[in-house]
């Protein structure tokens, strides 16, 4: 099967991998903004149950090394949890970077969540992003942390590729199926019927050009009838055979009034007919004469 570049099939072929990848990109922008937001709402988890350990230790302090371990659990530089707008436990290093950009997930819409994912995705730097929302758990607490941005930035990397591997091949999949049902559904019979019509019209009495008769039947409505492409040629053959024949007919008459009216004595030169017409032309204006 040769294809061409510029064939019907290898169009329907781009088109559909073409599709495909525009639907992929609709898909993957919420779900990259949804990963986000699941990132971000696992570590307002994680931090509330870090700090959930100040209220099991004496007189709810800890030590400082017991705090920088939860606080390397999170992946955080402080956590302060927020029990009707009083800041209730809180754990801190004691040198806290200032924070670049705050994000309250309570606040922000659908569209903010997406601008917010593709910004991560295009820094350049490690910003510092202080996140603040309800604790998973247990609504009626708000939770702040402060983290850094590239670990979320480089899951959201990970997360990225995969999500291209399969729409790559997801891509590919269904342009292959399309293809194939195009081809064998409309390319290839239109191919056939183009073929066979080139033929007919260089050799109109060759019936091996004919298409093959699989049983089709006419298939008639209320309004219209139309048949099979397959009886084009021979009927069109079947019309050109009977103009064929009354022009045999004609010549024939001609031939004898020219006798009638001349005289001659040598029948009068025969037209030149397709399929070995002039002999059989000639013997009747013999018999004629």
């Amino acid at each position: 099967m040769k294809l061409s570049l510029r064939s019907l099939s290898f169009r329907l072929l781009v088109l559909t991998v073409f599709f495909v990848m525009l639907a992929e990109v609709l898909i993957f922008t919420p779900s990259i903004a949804r990963y986000r937001l699941v990132y971000l709402t696992e570590k307002l988890d994680a931090a509330h149950l870090a700090a959930l350990a100040v209220n099991v230790s004496p007189d709810r302090l800890v030590s400082q090394e017991l705090t920088f371990e939860l606080l390397d659990h999170v992946g955080a530089y402080d956590i302060v949890l927020f029990r009707d707008g009083t800041p209730m436990e809180m754990l801190h290093r004691p040198l806290r970077p200032e924070p670049h950009v705050s994000f309250d997930l309570t606040t922000h819409g659908f569209f903010q969540l997406i601008a917010d994912a593709f910004v991560a995705l295009f820094q350049t730097r490690n910003r510092i992003v202080k996140v603040v929302g309800p604790a998973p758990k247990d609504p009626s607490v708000v939770v702040q942390v402060t983290i850094d941005e590239y670990p979320m930035r480089m899951e959201m990397y990970d997360y990225s590729w995969r999500i291209l591997n399969l729409s790559i091949l997801i891509s590919i999949v269904t342009a292959a199926l399309v293809f194939i049902s195009l081809r064998w559904m409309m390319v290839r019979p239109l191919e056939t019927i183009t073929r066979s019509l080139v033929a007919f019209r260089r050799e109109p009495e060759d019936r091996s050009s004919d298409l093959d008769d699989e049983g089709r039947r006419e298939q008639c409505s209320q309004h219209r009838c139309w048949r099979d492409p397959a009886d084009v040629p021979h009927r069109v053959g079947l019309r050109l055979g009977c103009r064929l024949g009354v022009a045999m007919i004609g010549c024939l008459i001609a031939a004898v009034e020219v006798l009638e009216h001349r005289g001659a004595e040598e029948p009068p030169a025969a037209a030149h007919l397709p399929g070995g017409q002039t002999t059989l032309l000639g013997l009747g204006v013999d018999r004629l004469a």
